[in-house]
């Protein structure tokens, strides 16, 4: 007889599709994959085998959308937790002194990639995808504290699926090796593109899997690992510690395992942002700031680094994101339907749209306690001490006193967005920063930062030279 279960929003097995790894460029999130037939990858029998439940920090994640950069988290179209995708990697930790796995774990090992020779006692290698080069891709699911499900279409809450169906898509802790401990790595890149994954970017070796990555600005990028069991069993786990013996206690702090998930103790994957954050907003800084039109602002950042995603030691070497390209200029996005195109006093239109705000003369107080207008979408980019930016616009003067005022050509103001009056000078990860610019038609552009809370911080300003 077929058996039947009903699922409803509660902890969710994690299981395979097909899956992407770090690229050369992001210009779509395309995830058209078929399933892997995972119960033809674990043992027959399944009846008292440990499934695999696995948590992330959600609170922590900004851009888990397939929007194109800097969407905020939780999105509020919940449909778009379906389209942000986390991967995960889980390998054997550290290595027995006697008897078996006296090495430490193989990373080249794979436990479900197709056309590789698969361990069924996951004895180096618990999870990865079905693709070699990359990881589970699993989704958090709407509306949950941080549980993640393994497609955007299945499992949805309060779905009738099959046993068959259950075993397809489940990932099992090893029956043998039932006290083996398991780190888990997981990592999130925002739009990367599946058709452009190449064996060049990934590095797959014994002791990491790391990948090239190329950023243009509106990408946000996370990874992390669940912390070591011993240091959060007596915080993270309160109820589940009072439950345990002795005996239990010593072995469960050890790290993650079917000992410890059988005992309802699961990872949760801690995930951080690997990049800084800056969002734009400008201000009126008298009359005639209007005569000013902003059309692109360039920010000089490094763009090509690297990305660890698993490695064999974690006590050695952690996930982590590090860029060491030249550095180039890249643009903020400024969306069409946001341009304006104002017009001079001869009615002449500017030829190319952009920012503009208006002095409100009824208003009181200085500049900063005039409305602010945000400008473009945002950039994300490597942690950094100093930015080079330049601010391209357009000046409405007269040529000649008495006569009508005129769009000039071109002109670039160039300044550095850097930290002041803060013991620590540098751009920090995981913070949203600030850029107010204050336009003043005829004086010039002033440029300030100061943290928005997304993680606690202090004022800050930026070091203005004029024009």
């Amino acid at each position: 007889m077929k058996q039947t279960y009903y699922i409803k929003t509660v902890l969710t097995a994690l299981a395979t599709t097909a899956f992407m790894a770090c690229t050369e460029s992001y210009p779509t999130m395309i995830l058209e994959e078929t399933k892997a037939n995972i119960h033809d990858l674990n043992s027959d029998s399944t009846a008292n085998r440990t499934p695999v439940l696995l948590f992330i920090n959600q609170q922590d994640l900004f851009t888990v959308t397939a929007t194109r950069g800097m969407g905020e988290f939780p999105p509020e179209d919940l449909s778009k937790y379906s389209k942000g995708a986390v991967y995960i990697y889980a390998f054997r930790d550290g290595r027995n002194t006697q008897g078996e796995l006296t090495s430490y774990a193989d990373l080249t090992k794979s436990a479900y990639a197709t056309g590789y020779p698969h361990d069924p006692d996951f004895a180096d290698c618990l999870i990865d995808g079905d693709d070699y080069t990359l990881g589970l891709r699993t989704f958090v699911r709407p509306g949950s504290s941080g549980e993640l499900k393994y497609t955007a279409e299945d499992l949805k809450e309060d779905t009738l699926i099959t046993y068959d169906q259950i075993m397809d898509h489940v990932c099992y802790y090893s029956d043998r090796h039932q006290e083996a401990p398991y780190n888990f790595f997981a990592y999130y890149i925002d739009e990367l593109d599946k058709n452009r994954v190449l064996n060049s970017n990934v590095h797959r070796t014994r002791d990491s899997i790391w990948y090239d990555i190329s950023i243009d600005g509106t990408q946000d990028i996370m990874c992390g690992m669940a912390p070591p069991l011993k240091d959060v069993l007596d915080t993270w786990y309160p109820n589940q510690n009072k439950r345990l013996s002795d005996n239990e206690r010593s072995v469960i702090r050890n790290g993650y395992s079917k000992f410890s998930a059988d005992r309802d103790i699961h990872p949760y994957i801690r995930m951080e942002h690997q990049l800084t954050q800056l969002k734009f907003k400008i201000y009126p800084g008298d009359a005639t700031a209007d005569d000013i039109v902003i059309q692109k602002i360039e920010v000089l950042f490094r763009h090509n680094g690297h990305m660890t995603i698993a490695t064999q030691d974690p006590s050695k070497s952690k996930p982590k994101v590090w860029f060491d390209g030249t550095p180039d200029w890249g643009n903020l996005n400024f969306p069409a339907e946001d341009l304006e195109f104002p017009v001079d006093e001869s009615g002449n239109k500017i030829d190319v749209g952009g920012y503009t705000v208006k002095w409100d003369k009824n208003a009181k107080g200085e500049w900063y306690d005039q409305s602010s207008k945000d400008v473009g979408r945002g950039l994300i980019l490597p942690c950094d001490t100093i930015y080079e930016m330049r601010i391209h616009y357009k000046q409405k003067a007269a040529k000649k006193e008495g006569s009508p005022k005129e769009w000039s050509f071109s002109k670039i103001s160039q300044k550095n967005i850097e930290l002041n009056n803060v013991k620590n000078k540098w751009f920090q990860p995981g913070q949203r920063y600030v850029v107010s610019i204050a336009v003043f038609g005829q004086k010039g552009i002033q440029v300030y930062t100061a943290f928005e809370k997304w993680k606690d911080g202090g004022s800050t300003e930026v070091v203005d030279d004029g024009w």
